[in-house]
């Protein structure tokens, strides 16, 4: 199996839906195994990516806060969401 791949979004300056959209669209490109790092979400974006992101199959990493915005982690997995 291929190593696995690490990619970064900044979604600095995004709002809802340009950030949900934008996850989206490189959560697709994405291979099972990959993990893409979510950084600059803003606080008022970040439960409808949420609730988004649980229909889709991944691992959600920790949610880490620094200087009022969050970074978070997903992982693309095989198998769908249960």
């Amino acid at each position: 199996m291929a190593a696995d791949r690490h990619h970064r979004l900044s979604l600095k300056g995004l709002v809802s839906p340009f950030v949900h959209l934008m996850v989206l669209q490189r959560f697709q490109e994405l291979k099972p195994g990959d993990t893409l790092a979510l950084e600059h979400l803003d606080s008022e974006s970040l439960p409808d990516l949420m609730a988004i992101l649980k229909h889709y199959p991944l691992e959600i990493g920790e949610l880490q806060e620094t200087s009022g915005t969050y970074r978070l982690q997903i992982t693309k997995s095989l198998t769908p969401p249960s």
